[in-house]
């Protein structure tokens, strides 16, 4: 009988006891998952976003968390890989104390992966899945960056404007790229230019792009568009410079980024940057988010971080005004997000669930001395 006393004891003891690394240390956490490319080609701005959303984090915690209690960050490495992608979004999707998902980055991996988390229930906010088609996959998916339609026209525009008429368009083979390069011929057609040019890049591994640049030369074009991500677009301003290409290049923000230079080095000076983002803003918002970056990790932020930083605080906006932690209704109070005042300006969710671009502005860089000067 004392045996089995303590038999009974021994199996109460075992349900009370929670052990290290499974999970549950801190059961009133609000589970956020960042969901990024950590590893691989493409973790610089895996980096990037985790930073930005960290230091969010860290702040919400430090004022006493989110309805008393407080966020937890974990990390979901998706390598920038569509494939990938969906294997992380199934895995969280098995996960049912996970809030809400931050990310992905590139639109191929968000519209892989977000058909899952609408099945799911859960809430994503992407950071910088341009595609206009990236929240169509139904109303649990949000956007915390403005669609590409207003990049790839206003980059074209800001172009035809400096009297550059004729336009070659090199673009990334993606998701990304196709949308952009899309709009940005149209823009180019509707605007009386002509695209005297058209090539594509692979997503990665591609280095050798000299018939590619030789074809765009041959055009003789006033302005080569690129739509491409840092690294492919260093390697095209290096080999452009080597080939003689004399005519204007000016890419998306796919290549703003230190590394674009870090990697193009001299070959760099002189290319045309757009961002949403720029460190020298005057906006409150902004100046306190760039502060509190340099401070925290003694560095500059790149134009990304400030998306994850952003698409953070509105979730714990969201799930403040939502009065409990549950899916739907952080769903719905995302939705009615209007003038959330972070990083990159005001945000206001439009019914397609992507900030209204009229509160945004479309800032035109160029490389100088080794930095992204505003040109205006």
């Amino acid at each position: 009988m004392k045996s089995l006393r303590v038999a009974v004891c021994v199996l109460v003891l075992a349900t009370l006891i929670v052990l290290p690394g499974c999970g549950s240390s801190s059961s009133a956490d609000i589970k956020v998952i960042l969901a990024a490319p950590m590893t691989g080609n493409s973790a610089q701005w895996g980096e990037s976003l985790k930073d930005g959303a960290q230091m969010a984090v860290d702040e919400i915690n430090a004022a006493g968390g989110v309805l008393g209690r407080k966020i937890a960050l974990s990390f979901a490495d998706d390598k920038g890989d569509p494939k990938e992608a969906v294997n992380v979004a199934q895995k969280i999707a098995t996960d049912k104390d996970v809030a809400a998902v931050v990310g992905h980055f590139f639109t191929s991996c968000t519209m892989a992966a977000s058909p899952v988390y609408q099945k799911a229930g859960i809430p994503e906010i992407a950071i910088a899945s341009t595609h206009p088609d990236a929240t169509k996959a139904g109303d649990f998916i949000f956007r915390v960056n403005v669609t590409n339609t207003h990049q790839g026209s206003g980059l074209v525009k800001w172009l035809l404007a400096q009297g550059k008429k004729r336009i070659a368009i090199i673009y990334v083979n993606d998701d990304y790229g196709k949308g952009i390069s899309e709009i940005a011929s149209k823009t180019i057609k509707d605007g009386g230019g002509e695209v005297v040019y058209t090539g594509t890049v692979a997503p990665s591994g591609e280095q050798d792009f000299t018939v590619l640049l030789t074809n765009v030369k041959n055009a003789n074009p006033d302005a080569l568009a690129l739509f491409v991500f840092y690294a492919n677009g260093a390697q095209l301003a290096i080999q452009a410079k080597k080939l003689g290409l004399s005519c204007m290049i000016a890419a998306a923000d796919g290549v703003y980024s230190p590394d674009f230079v870090k990697i193009a080095g001299a070959a760099a000076e002189g290319t045309y940057v757009a961002t949403w983002f720029h460190p020298s803003s005057q906006d409150p918002g902004t100046r306190a988010f760039i502060e509190g970056f340099k401070k925290k990790y003694n560095k500059e932020p790149d134009g990304w971080a400030p998306y994850a930083y952003d698409a953070v605080k509105i979730l714990a906006e969201a799930i403040k005004k939502a009065g409990k932690v549950d899916r739907k209704a952080i769903r719905d109070a995302l939705a009615q997000t209007k003038g959330f005042k972070g990083a990159t300006g005001d945000t206001t969710f439009t019914a397609e669930r992507v900030p209204d671009a009229t509160a945004k502005k479309l800032l035109m860089t160029v490389v100088k001395d080794g930095k992204f000067v505003l040109t205006d």
